[in-house]
């Protein structure tokens, strides 16, 4: 994150997708993708727009200047997808297989 705005009023997310982006209408926030995506948005996980666990990890809405967040997905079948903050395994994400 090289930069925090005070006056931000949503969340940060981040996750996957298996849609298709040539095809995908993209929904104004993450939270609305439907079909094949896990994603995180605050604290939240969620799988095809339904909230699965709520206070998951560390909040990215508390992340500070300087952090930095990326997913790290092996190329192995039924694989973690795993969430780093600043570089460090912080928690396994959200799917596996």
């Amino acid at each position: 994150m090289p930069l925090q705005v005070n006056a931000w009023s949503g969340s940060i997310e981040i996750g996957v997708t298996t849609c298709d982006p040539q095809t995908l209408d993209f929904p104004t926030s993450a939270t609305g993708f439907r079909e094949g995506t896990w994603v995180m948005s605050g604290a939240s996980i969620m799988k095809d727009g339904h909230t699965l666990v709520e206070e998951y990890g560390q909040d990215l809405d508390q992340l500070t200047e300087g952090d930095t967040v990326s997913l790290d997905l092996p190329l192995l079948i039924q694989a973690n997808l795993d969430l780093l903050v600043s570089g460090a395994y912080d928690f396994s994400m959200f799917s596996k297989g």
